[in-house]
């Protein structure tokens, strides 16, 4: 399956059922919006994959902006509230790749490295908590797409640096079968201790190491149900559920 990140996108403005260009500057009490479209290589399936992935996200406790499905004569779009702009006020906002010259095409950067820029750079527990509860869920989710411009940092008017939301998750297979962002150098197959280790350069225990797992196994274990609900198709659900249920096989244990 196709990443949700390679669809092409447009800014809209939505102010409830109201939908306009978002090319220009916003009337009163509309808001910012992406919208991703399929395209002749992806198939109509990746926008519910997206939004499905969006709720087990939030349900993982990671912070997320909202999220829906524009119909479009019958056919469902993937929309995300912009978190760089306000209504018409931007927000500054850097990826991780450009803070530091990374070719986000090529897996040359490590969870680690992540983590210390963003000590560096936020001085804030919170972010490093958001950005490790991101690196398990993408593991544990099959999102092989964690490459360094789907990681960004927000900055407001004092100047003060935060990480940004999450976005760009859904299921994935990179083209090397690991993940874009090596944890400790591995790709997959993540011994124990690597999140041990870097969750401990977080300022994160082994007990709450195993709280992360179980609340994001516990947000996965809804996929069929929210599949359902969304009525993706039966083979992308049952796909996706058989690699739900190996990577649960695999690092199930860590689960308090």
């Amino acid at each position: 399956m196709s990443s949700g990140g390679a669809r092409p996108k447009i800014v809209i403005g939505i102010n409830g059922d109201s939908i306009i260009s978002g090319a220009q500057r916003l009337p009163d009490g509309f808001e910012y919006w992406l919208l991703k479209f399929h395209t002749a290589i992806t198939k109509s399936d990746d926008g519910l994959i997206e939004e499905a992935y969006s709720r087990m996200v939030k349900a993982s406790g990671i912070n997320m902006p909202e999220t829906q499905l524009l119909d479009v004569n019958g056919t469902r779009f993937f929309a995300v509230k912009r978190f760089d702009r306000v209504f018409n006020e931007f927000r500054h906002i850097h990826s991780l790749a450009g803070l530091v010259n990374a070719d986000f095409r090529q897996p040359d950067f490590d969870y680690e490295k992540l983590f210390r820029v963003t000590e560096m750079l936020t001085n804030n527990n919170e972010d490093l908590e958001q950005i490790y509860k991101k690196m398990v869920f993408n593991v544990l989710s099959h999102n092989q797409d964690d490459h360094t411009k789907n990681f960004s940092f927000t900055m407001d008017g004092d100047g003060i640096w935060r990480s940004s939301p999450a976005y760009d998750i859904t299921f994935n297979s990179s083209v090397y079968g690991e993940q874009s962002m090596a944890l400790m150098g591995c790709g997959k197959n993540i011994p124990d201790q690597v999140f041990f280790e870097l969750g401990a350069v977080c300022g994160i225990n082994k007990a709450y190491v195993a709280t992360i797992f179980e609340q994001i196994f516990e947000a996965l274990s809804h996929w069929n149900s929210i599949a359902s609900d969304l009525e993706i198709s039966s083979h992308a659900k049952r796909d996706i559920q058989e690699h739900l249920n190996l990577l649960h096989g695999h690092y199930g244990h860590l689960a308090s």
